[in-house]
């Protein structure tokens, strides 16, 4: 799996239009996390896969590459049912989302 994270900061290619957006978008990215911890805690493979093919829509319309590769391998991993890929890519998700910084 290789998917962008690293140490720097991350900033969008985004739109002005839709700067004032990304914070809310985030927040509700932080919350999938917890989603994804519950799915993980019942292997619900389905609510996953639904979860990381939203995830995969979503990002690179904020200008979040990143937040739709990550849900491109929780997609796949669910249809696998690979908990230890989804677990790797719900970590990489987690550690991403701090890092964005929004564009001057």
């Amino acid at each position: 799996m290789t998917l962008t994270n690293g140490p720097e900061p991350y900033v969008p290619d985004v739109h002005p239009a839709i700067k004032n957006l990304i914070p809310g978008y985030l927040a509700s990215r932080r919350q999938d996390l917890a989603k994804l911890d519950a799915g993980m805690a019942n292997s619900d493979f389905l609510a996953l896969r639904k979860l990381g093919h939203n995830l995969k829509g979503s990002g690179g319309a904020y200008g979040l590459l990143p937040i739709s590769q990550f849900g491109a391998e929780i997609e796949a991993a669910a249809l696998a049912s690979d908990l230890d890929r989804i677990r790797a890519a719900a970590r990489a998700l987690a550690a991403f989302l701090p890092r964005v910084v929004l564009p001057d």
